[in-house]
């Protein structure tokens, strides 16, 4: 069950200007929770257990600005905000953990975007940077939990739109982690 509130205000400075923020709160009952469990057997396994209950919130600001008819830029920030409260249950194994797996606090988005309207064709310059998240919670206090850490890319998106006696389609090409930022995992640090 998921008790959903949002409270947002947009202005339209102009034609080519919108901003727009944001308030977000999520409550949510019985939450399901991905575990990394331990078997003295086997090993590791992965499974899923739910929590008691849990809360997401946060705040959004979102903005585009048309420069021209060829040129625009936009982006938005999120500050989120997770608390996970674990519940009795250890089948198949314990949450050890406070807040959301594969949430993170921090998602910023750009974008640089170039259009010829009248040769349907668009491209656009992606900058996204996502802050370190947990990526497994462990149900066992000998392993502790795994964090992605934060990750920047930059992607280049070419469209090419085109009408023709069949039907209309389009051509897409994409260049993903131009900044080749490599993918990085951490173990969470316990007091």
């Amino acid at each position: 069950e998921i008790d959903n509130f949002d409270l947002s205000m947009s202005w339209q400075a102009s034609d080519q200007t919108f901003l727009q923020f944001s308030l977000f709160h999520k409550y949510l009952t019985n939450p399901i929770t991905k575990v990394l469990g331990q078997r003295a057997s086997d090993g590791f396994f992965i499974s899923y257990n739910n929590a008691e209950s849990g809360t997401v919130q946060g705040l959004e600001i979102e903005t585009d600005h048309r420069f021209n008819e060829n040129w625009n830029i936009g982006g938005n920030l999120s500050y989120i905000v997770s608390n996970l409260v674990p519940g009795p249950s250890t089948i198949p194994a314990p949450i050890l953990a406070d807040s959301f797996e594969g949430q993170p606090n921090w998602i910023l988005n750009l974008n640089l975007g170039y259009t010829l309207p009248d040769y349907g064709f668009t491209a656009n310059l992606i900058y996204n940077y996502t802050g370190d998240y947990l990526a497994a919670v462990t149900g066992t206090q000998a392993v502790p939990s795994v964090v992605r850490d934060p990750a920047h890319s930059l992607d280049l998106i070419v469209r090419k739109s085109f009408t023709t006696s069949f039907g209309d389609g389009n051509v897409a090409f994409k260049v993903s982690n131009l900044l080749d930022d490599a993918t990085s995992f951490t173990y969470e640090k316990r007091d």
